[in-house]
């Protein structure tokens, strides 16, 4: 359970850079499936890996307009 919590932390951390794919990021943690990467990071943050990366990918478009 730490481990796995420790994993998605920092999966989290590099979706919020923008790093990779879901995919890549899963693999480089240490997930052997993205589909269970995917199941175990919307059990603990409440949206998906992909939200994020949408979510975070507006905010960026979203500073770019105001610089």
């Amino acid at each position: 359970q730490f481990i796995r919590s420790f994993r998605l932390q920092r999966a989290y951390d590099l979706l919020a850079q923008n790093t990779g794919t879901v995919a890549e990021v899963a693999y480089r943690v240490g997930f052997s499936s993205p589909a269970y990467f995917t199941k175990c990071f919307h059990e603990t943050y409440g949206f998906t890996p992909t939200d994020l990366k949408a979510h975070r990918s507006k905010d960026q478009d979203t500073i770019s307009e105001c610089a």
